[in-house]
C-alpha cells in the first residue's frame, strides 16, 4: 500500500517473511544449507590434485587430525632430552638452600609484619580509616609525626578493629593478617620465586662464582628537606640493594616471603648515570639507613653488580633475566623470554666522522 511494486526486490521480500518463517519452521541452522555449503568449501580448497579429488580430500583431513592430534599428545607429555626448567612449580616462591627455623626479635617481626600490612590491597582501607583517626586526635601534628604514630599503633589498632569486626563481610586474609605471623620463622638461604633465584649476600660468598643478592625495587617514598619541612616531595625512584636475610612469614593459611635487604643510598653521590656508555653505577659502600629493610620478594627485580674497570669504587648495574621459559603454567611465555626494562648492557651507537 505505501511501497511501490519495485522496492520489493529479492532481500526485501526475504526480510519481510523472515520472522514468520523463524516462528514457524525454528532456528534457520537446523535447516539452511549455507554451513554444508561452507564447509564444501573447505573440503574444494584441500584438493591438490584436480584428477583425484576424492583422493586429495580424504589425505587432507586426515594429515589435518594428525597434526591436531600430534599437537594434543605433545602438549601432555615431557620432553626427551630437554632438560626441565627449575623454576617450574616456583613461580609463587620455593625455598631452595639454608631452610631453618629462627626466632626473630619481636621488634624485627613486628618491622616485617607491618611492611606486609601496607602492601596488601586488602588492609588499604584499614589504613586510611587509621590515618584519619589519628589527623582528627591530633590535628596539630604534621603528616611526617602522624605517620611515625601510624606506623608504631597501627599493629595493635589493626588487631583490634579487625576483631571487633568479625562478620563474614571481612575477607579471610584480612582475618589471618590481624591475629599475626607465627613467632617461629621460615628462613633461607636460596629462594625461587617469579622465575628468578635469589640467594643471601653470605651464599654468594660461599660460591663465589655466581652472584644472586643483587636486587632493585622501584618505589615511591616521601622526601623531606629537613625535619621541620611541612612539604614533602613525593616521587618515584630506583633503589638498588643487597639481600641478608630471607624470612617467610607463616601466617597459619598462606605463607609471605620478604627478603631483608641492605639499601645503597639513594642521592647522586651513590647512584649515577654514566651518559657516554649509558649504564647506571652505584656504591656499594655507601648504605643508606633505614627502618624499611624489608620488600616482597614478588615484587623486586634481579639485577647483578659488575665492578667499574675504570673506577673500582663504582659497581656497573646489569639487570637480570627471567629463567621461566617453557613452564606450562605461564600463559604468555615472550613476555618472560625477555629482558624486563633494560637489555643486559646499552646497546652503544658509533657514529663515524670522515676525515
Amino acid at each position: 500500500m505505501y511501497f511501490p511494486p519495485a522496492f520489493f526486490d529479492i532481500m526485501v521480500h526475504l526480510i519481510v517473511h523472515l520472522v514468520r518463517e523463524i516462528k514457524l519452521c525454528g532456528p534457520v541452522f537446523l535447516r539452511w544449507c549455507y554451513p554444508f555449503e561452507r564447509y564444501m568449501g573447505t573440503l574444494k580448497d584441500k584438493v591438490r590434485n584436480p584428477a583425484q579429488p576424492e583422493g586429495s580430500i580424504i589425505q587432507g583431513i586426515v594429515g589435518e587430525e594428525i597434526s591436531n592430534f600430534v599437537a594434543e599428545y605433545f602438549a601432555s607429555v615431557d620432553p626427551v632430552g630437554l632438560p626441565t626448567s627449575r623454576h617450574e612449580g616456583r613461580l609463587e616462591g620455593k625455598g631452595t638452600i639454608g631452610s631453618k627455623l629462627i626466632t626473630p626479635s619481636v621488634e624485627k617481626r613486628k618491622q616485617a609484619h607491618l611492611f606486609v600490612l601496607h602492601h596488601v590491597p586488602d588492609v588499604h582501607p584499614y589504613l586510611s580509616e587509621h590515618m584519619e583517626e589519628l589527623r582528627v586526635s591530633n590535628p596539630g601534628k604534621g603528616v611526617r609525626a602522624l605517620t611515625q604514630m601510624h606506623n608504631k599503633t597501627f599493629i595493635d589498632w589493626f588487631h583490634k578493629r579487625v576483631l571487633n569486626d568479625l562478620d563474614e563481610s571481612v575477607p579471610e586474609t584480612v582475618k589471618w593478617l590481624a591475629f599475626g605471623p607465627r613467632e617461629a620463622v621460615r628462613s633461607y638461604e636460596g629462594y625461587d620465586i617469579n622465575g628468578y633465584t635469589f640467594w643471601t649476600e653470605r651464599q654468594d660468598l660461599k660460591s663465589r662464582s655466581q652472584q644472586n643478592s643483587g636486587v632493585s625495587l622501584v618505589a615511591s617514598s616521601t622526601q623531606y628537606a629537613s625535619s621541620k619541612d611541612k612539604s614533602p616531595v613525593h616521587a618515584e625512584s630506583n633503589y638498588y640493594g643487597r639481600i641478608q636475610e630471607i624470612w617467610e612469614l607463616d601466617y597459619c593459611t598462606f605463607n609471605i616471603c620478604l627478603l631483608c635487604c641492605t639499601w645503597v643510598d639513594n642521592n647522586r653521590r651513590c647512584v649515577r648515570n654514566d651518559d657516554p656508555c649509558g649504564f647506571t653505577l652505584v656504591d656499594l659502600s655507601r648504605l643508606r639507613e633505614t627502618e624499611e629493610p624489608f620488600v616482597i620478594a614478588s615484587q623486586v627485580k634481579q639485577v647483578f653488580f659488575v665492578t667499574d674497570p675504570a673506577d673500582h669504587k663504582w659497581s656497573i648495574v646489569v639487570p637480570g633475566k627471567r629463567s621461566i621459559l617453557g613452564i606450562g603454567d605461564v600463559d604468555n611465555e615472550e613476555e618472560y623470554d625477555a629482558f624486563e626494562d633494560l637489555p643486559p648492557l646499552p646497546i652503544l651507537k658509533f657514529v663515524w666522522k670522515m676525515m
